[in-house]
């Protein structure tokens, strides 16, 4: 388990070199105005969604997740300043939120568009071909990673080094859904 940990981090962190070293490139695929999200790290996480449950970001099966309020799957749109616009996907209590990163704790979630917090940040979301990638200080990133809950198959997705904690995958986020839909879901 702890060698394939470090070969999917390995993986990621190669994969964040691959995708820095092309920084200067244009990407020649346009970006999609409609998407999805899926993560990707290994065989535990091979492409379960990315869905919403009061007001955060998941991975995984959002069934499962029975004790939230408010459980949707998203639909996501993307405008040209890099903000992605999330749409639920099943009745819910709100119509439109924005996906966000906190830039203190590395929290991923859903909020309203009108929160102007300097904690959070809501714009600059690329992507390079299918993969997610945020814009920092002119460099594209992909720090993403996920965490277990406790809850076979859904984990809270979350930005930041995987390095120091050891509940933490290191994920890539991709706008392709996998081949096959991962066992679980």
């Amino acid at each position: 388990m702890i060698l394939l940990r470090k070969e999917v981090a390995l993986v990621g962190l190669l994969a964040t070199a691959s995708l820095a070293a092309v920084t200067g490139l244009r990407n020649r695929q346009a970006e999609p105005s409609n998407f999805k999200l899926y993560a990707y790290s290994g065989e535990v996480i091979g492409g379960f969604p990315i869905f919403y449950a009061d007001g955060l970001a998941y991975v995984g099966n959002g069934s499962a997740l029975t004790g939230a309020d408010e459980v949707t799957a998203v639909n996501l749109t993307a405008s040209t300043g890099g903000t992605w616009t999330a749409t639920p996907i099943d009745d819910v209590s709100w119509s439109s939120k924005v996906f966000y990163i906190s830039n203190t704790t590395g929290e991923i979630g859903f909020t309203d568009s009108a929160n102007s917090s300097s904690n959070i940040i809501t714009s600059g979301f690329r992507f390079y071909g299918k993969f997610a990638l945020l814009s920092v200080s002119g460099q594209m990133e992909a720090s993403w990673n996920a965490k277990e809950t406790g809850i076979e198959n859904v984990w809270t997705l979350g930005w930041g080094s995987v390095d120091e904690d050891s509940s933490l995958a290191a994920v890539m986020l991709r706008n392709a859904a996998p081949m096959q839909p991962p066992a679980g879901e």
